[in-house]
């Protein structure tokens, strides 16, 4: 049972999509900027309560090989973006490092990439399977248009520029794990129980291939499986 509800609700994912046309920054142009939210619904399919969010951005790597627009421009619109992108992309070649495509055993098709930027779950919700489920949601509905996914691990109860605090508070980022290490080791043990995987010289990032046969994903079926 639902902890805020008597009668179990369903589960919506709401997708909402950002596209910048801000000249001064043309790396931007080549970022689709995902908002994710996890919400309780009811049986008309009304929205009760966000319990989940997560942000992605796509880098149109491909769109810039065809429209002859250098890399190195989305990367360094963003701070995230860049240091993950100096450690997964050669932008001398333009591509992928070849330590992170010897992950496969195949070549990727699609250059776009997918950087997963933020995952949240309101505490009375987690270890119930939702958050699980999101991540398959999330691979189900990107893994054609991107073969990589890509996360850099960091707690978020250390990120002190989060801009909506109520949400902050509801998150309760003050209770969680104090020690910086140990709050990195349980963010790496979920996201390896989902499906990732990681590179030694890479210990901060880890991996979804979505092109790649994945049986932890595929053994999660739908929000309904979880409970």
């Amino acid at each position: 049972m639902n902890p805020d509800f008597e009668i179990e609700p369903s589960y919506q994912i709401y997708y909402s999509f950002t596209s910048s046309v801000d000249d001064d920054e043309p790396g931007l142009k080549y970022i689709n900027d995902i908002s994710i939210e996890l919400a309780i619904t009811d049986e008309s399919g009304n929205r009760l309560k966000t319990i989940g969010k997560a942000r992605l951005k796509i880098i149109l790597l491909t769109s810039t090989e065809k429209q002859g627009v250098d890399p190195m421009y989305i990367f360094d619109s963003d701070g995230l973006l860049m240091e993950i992108g100096e450690q997964i992309y050669d932008f001398d070649e333009q591509a992928i490092k070849e330590d992170v495509l010897e992950l496969i055993d195949f070549e990727i098709s699609n250059d776009d990439i997918a950087v997963l930027t933020s995952f949240e779950l309101l505490p009375e919700y987690r270890k119930m399977g939702l958050g699980r489920a999101l991540i398959k949601d999330i691979y189900t509905r990107f893994q054609s248009s991107c073969d990589l996914i890509v996360l850099k691990v960091f707690p978020l109860q250390y990120n002190r520029r989060i801009a909506d605090q109520e949400w902050q508070k509801e998150m309760e980022y003050d209770k969680l794990e104090k020690d910086f290490e140990m709050s990195e080791y349980k963010l790496k043990a979920f996201y390896k129980s989902v499906g990732f995987t990681y590179l030694e010289q890479h210990p901060d990032l880890m991996f979804l291939f979505t092109s790649q046969m994945n049986p932890i994903l595929d053994n999660i079926d739908s929000f309904e499986d979880v409970f």
